[in-house]
């Protein structure tokens, strides 16, 4: 059963398991036109609560927006600043330190998101407040190369592609139209990665990668890996 931290007595807060607590992080950002402007919170949300049932630690509520850079221009779009996002982890786990929780583990789904998250962690980690991991899709090119027939655009960069629209066909179907995905490999300027270019300067389309090969049981696949994932690299640090 998950642990869900807004549904704990303040009895049941102060019994709760202090080793881990998780905090999904996603983003309300456009992902083509056949997947949903919440998939990166969609998806954050399934792992922590699955992570959660496993395991017993808490699922404080989900961070349901982050920093747009890419696809700032397409329309969906809602973004807040990095330092906002920063601030509010940090704060966040500054709290946690005050109730004796041994580690806060950001289980991030949105990409761009990840400095952000890494930078608060640090800046915790050097206040001497409470220690926490980044986990953003880890393992990624592992589940890419086990799971996935299609390639990854650039190192590190994918979006609305077969790995994501295959996991919100296991989690959401209801909520996926594949008759609108469409493959795209947009050749970016040679400029791209030294300066914040929009994705709109040579794409017509919020999608990077290849959606068309993705499956329910690929989802499937990949969302376990992401899970068993997590809970290996949390076992080891929370002893």
């Amino acid at each position: 059963m998950v642990v869900s931290l807004a549904e704990l007595s303040q009895e049941s807060f102060e019994k709760s398991n202090k080793n881990v607590i998780l905090l999904p992080v996603g983003s309300v950002e456009p992902h083509g036109t056949h997947l949903p402007l919440g998939t990166d919170t969609i998806i954050a949300e399934a792992l922590a609560n699955a992570v959660s049932t496993r395991t017993g630690w808490p699922v404080l509520p989900t961070i349901q927006y982050g920093f747009i850079y890419g696809l700032r221009d397409f329309p969906g779009s809602v973004s807040i600043q990095e330092d906002l996002l920063q601030s509010l982890i940090l704060g966040i786990g500054k709290e946690l330190k005050r109730y004796k929780f041994k580690m806060l583990a950001v289980v991030n789904c949105h990409i761009p998101n990840s400095a952000a998250v890494t930078h608060a962690l640090f800046k915790a980690l050097t206040k001497d407040d409470i220690p926490g991991v980044n986990l953003t899709f880890p393992g990624y090119e592992e589940a890419y190369s086990k799971y996935c027939k299609s390639k990854l655009w650039r190192p590190g960069i994918f979006h609305a592609d077969e790995l994501e629209t295959s996991i919100m066909l296991y989690l959401r179907p209801d909520l996926v139209r594949m008759e609108n995905a469409k493959k795209n490999y947009p050749k970016p300027p040679e400029t791209f990665g030294f300066y914040p270019h929009s994705w709109k300067e040579f794409s017509d389309i919020s999608v990077i990668g290849d959606p068309t090969l993705a499956s329910k049981k690929k989802g499937e696949l990949l969302f376990n890996f992401f899970v068993e994932k997590i809970i290996a690299l949390l076992s080891n640090r929370a002893r």
